[in-house]
């Protein structure tokens, strides 16, 4: 008598990116049990992704330490297009190498210093204060620079002092004064505070959105509610779809028969197909590890190969040789053995 068995789900989370498997108990006959058995192992490879706001843009939220959404700012539209968040910590570090620097150098080079926009600095120019021939005004050196210190007209000597004492990523022509309580700030393109938080800011993201059909972006018309955002296990099939799914992922696995493997499709699915040993006429149970490898890469001038990150998940494969002799192959025995076989099979745990 032939059967399909029953699958159990094992997932497990490392870090942002996820694989989920699952064994499947295939067709199997009773007569057959000392025979190697076909079975599978059937899963997927998957990463948080963004959801995207109405127009396309990242969703920014605040969110508790256990990365729970506590409340929906708004899509980086309008005010907030360009904005992005800054450590507490950091923009008060910021701001007192700003006023630290002033207090010391205030009657020295600081003497009449002036905060400006990055923009406003490039549409200036300066000249020396005794002659006035024109200055060399350098460019910024870093992309990421919001508002600069300038020197104030007195102090510059020569056309080959530089106008620049300080550059700075927040603006400083406009300090905030952050609450004791502050963990995070929003600022705008320009670096002035948006928001003050007491918790953590940053981009909607989820595992999951609203399925079965795999759509192509994560966006706001598909997604749960924000408090199903850090949801990363209890895929529920046929209603979730993936939101990052990753494809092409190596995924591999020793049985006694050796190595075999495949790769994620398009929709980060994989199905293994791998032979079981046979029921040696007692109970047993079978581990296997099911390795997922991912290759990436990044700049560096001396490396020579793409780098990988794995993950590895033990399935487990329960094996009732017992019920050979215990059963004597009646027709009641055969459907309690299915049964007790199903029930082991839904105990399995992410290792």
């Amino acid at each position: 008598m032939d059967f399909t068995g029953q699958q159990r789900a094992l997932k497990c989370l490392l870090g942002v990116l996820f694989i989920a498997v699952a064994s499947i108990y295939t067709t199997v006959s009773l007569a057959s049990s000392y025979m190697p058995q076909p079975r599978a192992v059937v899963g997927s490879v998957y990463a948080r992704s963004l959801i995207l706001g109405e127009n396309g843009e990242p969703i920014f939220a605040q969110f508790d330490s256990q990365g729970n959404v506590v409340d929906v700012i708004g899509e980086a539209v309008g005010e907030l297009a360009g904005a992005r968040v800054m450590s507490a910590a950091e923009y008060r570090a910021h701001a007192d190498a700003y006023t630290s620097f002033m207090d010391q150098h205030r009657d020295g080079q600081a003497r009449g210093a002036v905060p400006m926009s990055r923009a406003a600095y490039e549409a200036a120019s300066f000249s020396t204060f005794h002659d006035n021939q024109a200055v060399n005004k350098p460019a910024l050196r870093w992309p990421g620079t919001r508002s600069v210190l300038t020197r104030g007209p007195l102090t510059l000597a020569t056309p080959d002092t530089n106008p620049v004492l300080l550059e700075s990523p927040i603006d400083l022509t406009n300090l905030a004064i952050l609450e004791p309580s502050t963990q995070s700030v929003l600022l705008d393109v320009n670096g002035r505070v948006l928001r003050q938080s007491d918790y953590t800011l940053g981009y909607r993201s989820s595992y999951f959105v609203q399925g079965p059909e795999q759509p192509d972006e994560c966006t706001i018309d598909v997604a749960y509610e924000p408090g199903g955002d850090n949801r990363v296990i209890g895929r529920r099939r046929g209603e979730d779809a993936l939101c990052g799914p990753v494809p092409g992922a190596e995924i591999s696995m020793w049985s006694a028969y050796g190595e075999v493997q495949t790769v994620t499709d398009t929709d980060g699915q994989f199905r293994l197909n791998y032979m079981r040993s046979g029921c040696p006429g007692f109970d047993i149970e079978f581990t296997y590890i099911v390795f997922q490898k991912i290759f990436y890469s990044h700049f560096h001038p001396r490396a020579q190969a793409p780098r990988f990150h794995y993950q590895q998940r033990d399935i487990y494969d329960h094996c009732l040789g017992s019920h050979v002799k215990a059963l004597a192959g009646g027709l009641v025995g055969i459907g309690v053995y299915l049964h007790v076989e199903g029930i082991i099979a839904g105990r399995g745990t992410c290792a």
